[in-house]
């Protein structure tokens, strides 16, 4: 069976060439990458390189997009252009609109004779219809927003979600009251500190565990969310709607009351 490598950009994959800067992926033909759902934004302008196998005619490879639901792949009126790479002939540069979606979706990018490759649309947080507002669960779950550490990214995300915090600066602090929610980085102590049986509030923090995979490790306590992310994710959040997903999924368990 024929296969495409697709050059990817996963969650944890920075760019790697200057030229992919404005692709959405990337990669080394030396490298297969994982078949993983490729996340896009609703409404994007989709750039991806595929390497092809080798003595494939460019002129009769076709693209076509299907959306998934369940067991059922229905195609989708979007123009999907094939064209070689610019930069390199076993290259197929692949380019599509993603569909405005109101809730996540599921696609398939089918190449003639060559492979399907997963794709999920994610909606702007304008257009959501299946979950609450953050700045209004915010304000009716009485908590208060705190962020620490150096990231920019983070700050922006939260002000762009209209969600009011305190700016702690590149410290954490030494307690948590029950009524707080920790964002931010932390140091091993810092976590050891702010987790001690005693401990009150609620965190979503990055921290540099290496005697853990890179993940995102939830644990709960009476006062809520307990949350250990050892991989990149805040730094990610201006251009990946999968990280920015991600967020918004631990804001939501950390705000929204536990039922007892």
């Amino acid at each position: 069976m024929k296969t495409i490598l697709l050059l990817l950009a996963t969650l944890t994959l920075p760019i790697a060439t200057t030229y992919a800067q404005s692709l959405k992926l990337v990669g080394t033909p030396e490298r297969r990458a994982m078949q993983t759902p490729f996340p896009v934004l609703a409404g994007e302008n989709v750039a991806m390189e595929m390497l092809l196998m080798p003595d494939t005619d460019m002129q009769t490879v076709r693209a076509d997009l299907v959306q998934l639901a369940g067991t059922i792949a229905a195609p989708l009126d979007i123009t999907v252009t094939v064209e070689p790479a610019p930069h390199d002939a076993r290259l197929a540069l692949v380019r599509f609109t993603a569909p405005k979606v109101k809730r996540i979706t599921r696609l398939r990018l089918r190449l003639t004779d060559q492979t399907a490759w997963p794709i999920i649309v994610f909606p702007s947080s304008e257009e959501r219809e299946d979950r609450p507002v953050l700045a209004d669960l915010l304000k009716s779950s009485r908590q208060h927003l705190l962020v620490c550490g150096a990231s920019q990214e983070l700050r922006d995300f939260l002000a762009n979600q209209h969600l009011t915090f305190e700016d702690l600066g590149p410290d954490a602090p030494r307690r948590l009251r029950d009524d707080e929610v920790l964002l931010g980085e932390v140091a091993s102590r810092d976590w050891s500190r702010l987790t001690a049986p005693d401990a009150e509030g609620r965190l979503i923090v990055t921290l540099d565990d290496p005697a853990l995979l890179p993940g995102i490790y939830i644990t709960t306590r009476p006062s809520g969310l307990v949350c250990k992310i050892t991989q990149p994710l805040y730094s990610l959040l201006p251009d990946n709607p999968q990280a920015r997903e991600t967020l918004t999924q631990l804001l939501l368990t950390a705000l929204t009351p536990e039922t007892r």
